[in-house]
């Protein structure tokens, strides 16, 4: 896919994540930022909070969790993108379990009964 589309947001969005899982820190965050600058969500309200998504995920992986918290956030803000499931029982998510902000973003939008 790199080949046929380099400049692809959602592809590059993917291989930062792969990055991120293979320590390669700086190259992950480099390429999802660039991902999240090709395809803002002002200018693609279903793929822009997908990339954004993407970083966030990077920054967890590549342990910024202040900035994963951050766009998480942010992405909480826009309806129905993130749902409470999503962030409680999603593997990926495993490393910011325990922390103060994510169980606060998490406690913000658990469902009420």
């Amino acid at each position: 896919m790199l080949q046929t589309k380099p400049d692809d947001p959602r592809t590059l969005a993917v291989v930062a994540q792969i990055d991120a899982n293979l320590g390669m820190k700086d190259l992950a965050i480099s390429g999802a930022k660039r991902a999240v600058a090709l395809m803002p969500v002002g200018r693609d309200a279903d793929d822009g909070p997908l990339v954004r998504q993407g970083l966030a995920q990077v920054y967890t992986w590549s342990g910024e969790r202040e900035q994963a918290l951050d766009i998480l956030r942010d992405l909480l803000s826009m309806p129905g993108y993130i749902s409470y499931g999503y962030l409680k029982a999603g593997p990926a998510r495993e490393p910011l379990r325990g922390n103060a902000r994510f169980n606060e973003l998490l406690a913000s939008i658990a469902p009420t009964n």
